[in-house]
């Protein structure tokens, strides 16, 4: 017969008043997952499990709280709100208006010659890695838009090696499409990966933009998240946002 080896395990509560030894592991048996210890810190260190990643938003600054390089735009292909990106030919503003009513701000984008389109590049772990974004792998885009007239909106994700750049680029062929109105809508469609990236890129970009009369347009509380269901979206701390978008930060 194999070996086996079988660590010491407890409830969560039981978890909650212990302090492992460094180094020690144990398991805890409700949630199912590894506790790390460090002789110090009663309850351990859990380990994340698969479960714990559903929700998860992709997408850095969602909620449009981070704006450190200003809050209007005229230039295009440019970052506005950290992390997004704009078209060529567009301009960009923080609003408080036509958004979701729980949002404290929205990011409206607009024609000033071209289509108006926006951008956010999510990291691979490793370049010519799609990671979570296998072919066939489903997700979630959920995000509140209110545009000038009624018309279409796609949305569609390209493996790049840079931001707002066709070089090497994949583009996955499977769009989303959404069908606006002029008032605050809230969708949450699922956007399903049918490529791969070449070796050199290193970001899947999600692109947003115009498929259908519409040249100004504003979107709040942008999630992306792994499957097919879509979860709330979920505010996060300012100081967290802003480390998140520091570590990508360029002017």
């Amino acid at each position: 017969m194999a070996d086996q080896i079988q660590l010491r395990g407890g409830t969560t509560a039981e978890h909650s008043t212990f302090t492992g030894a460094a180094r020690e592991v144990t398991v805890d048996t409700d949630k199912n997952t590894l506790v790390v210890h460090d002789g110090a810190t009663a309850g351990g260190n859990p380990l994340l499990i698969e479960a714990d990643l559903k929700g998860k938003n992709l997408l850095i600054n969602g909620g449009f709280d981070v704006w450190q390089r200003g809050t209007t735009f005229s230039t295009g292909n440019e970052y506005t709100a950290d992390r997004w990106r704009t078209n060529v030919q567009n301009n960009a503003s923080r609003v408080t208006t036509n958004i979701n009513a729980e949002a404290a701000y929205g990011l409206n984008i607009s024609n000033n010659g071209t289509a108006p389109s926006i951008n956010q590049p999510v990291e691979l772990d490793v370049a010519g890695n799609a990671g979570v974004f296998q072919s066939g792998s489903d997700f979630v885009l959920s995000l509140t838009l209110r545009a000038n007239v009624a018309g279409t909106i796609q949305v569609r994700g390209l493996f790049r090696d840079i931001s707002n750049n066709s070089l090497n680029q994949v583009v996955c062929t499977n769009t989303i499409t959404l069908n606006v109105t002029t008032g605050v809508q809230q969708f949450n469609d699922v956007l399903t990966i049918n490529a791969a990236p070449n070796p050199t890129n290193v970001m899947m970009e999600l692109v947003i933009f115009n498929s259908g009369g519409i040249d100004d347009f504003t979107i709040s509380q942008a999630k992306l998240e792994e499957g097919s269901v879509a979860t709330p979206f979920e505010s996060e701390p300012y100081g967290d946002v802003l480390a998140k978008c520091q570590r990508y930060y360029e002017k």
